[in-house]
């Protein structure tokens, strides 16, 4: 997106410009790959790459379907692309083994202007949760990875809600541990199904694209659609400090 788009964009989708934007946020909600993390690229490539070594045919459709989701609905999609329980078990198994090869190449995970942001965030005293749909496990591993693990106030994965993203339950509960009710909670995600659960949520959000270039619905839902996490502190700083 060129510079001046980037900016009409920005000055449009401003937070404050919806009815009933909060006078200030009282806390953030982190999505975590392809938000915080290039992770999200690299499950793409991996999950490609062992679908097509297999002879199984999925489409970026189908990938927009796996973002989100927890481990469960992730296994029920891959029985659906691959015909069964057995080659889905296969398929998942190749991609796990090309994705850990892939992530032992990249020296920094982190999108460009996370730190900036968590500083930021620290600096104007708003709390700060994860909610991913990804396992405690894997999202430990790349917080204490990426060595800010001690920067949120709370965690929330897939694996301790019933419904996974579109489904608002995620963020509900990360806005519970904050202690601080959805509409005092703003989302930064980059997927489609991360954005739905926001707006069903209640919350306020913020669409920071990585795969997936939003459409008139991520338009219409998100508060604010930015090209990157520094684009997220020059908003908060203009509509709220």
């Amino acid at each position: 997106m060129p510079s001046d788009e980037r900016e009409h964009a920005r000055v449009l989708r401003g937070l404050s410009a919806k009815p009933g934007a909060p006078v200030r946020p009282r806390a953030v909600i982190f999505d975590m790959d392809g938000l915080m993390f290039v992770t999200e690229r690299l499950h793409w490539i991996s999950l490609y790459d062992a679908a097509r070594q297999m002879g199984i045919r999925i489409d970026d459709a189908f990938m927009v379907r796996t973002q989100g989701v927890n481990a469960t609905e992730m296994r029920s999609l891959f029985v659906e692309a691959a015909g069964s329980v057995s080659a889905a078990d296969e398929l998942l198994s190749r991609k796990r083994l090309r994705f850990q090869s892939l992530l032992a190449t990249c020296d920094d995970i982190c999108k460009p202007g996370l730190l900036a942001l968590l500083d930021a965030l620290e600096t104007w005293g708003l709390r700060r949760a994860v909610a991913t749909g990804a396992g405690a496990a894997y999202c430990r591993r790349l917080l204490d990875r990426a060595g800010i693990t001690k920067r949120f106030d709370a965690i929330v994965t897939g694996d301790v809600v019933r419904r996974a993203k579109p489904e608002p339950e995620i963020f509900e509960l990360a806005a519970r541990r904050l202690g601080y009710s959805p509409s005092e909670c703003v989302v930064l995600e980059d997927s489609p199904n991360g954005i739905e659960a926001a707006y069903r949520a209640g919350c306020y959000s913020i669409m920071v694209p990585d795969m997936v270039t939003p459409g008139q619905r991520e338009y219409d839902l998100a508060n604010a659609v930015v090209p990157s996490l520094f684009d997220v502190i020059d908003l908060m700083d203009r509509d709220w400090w």
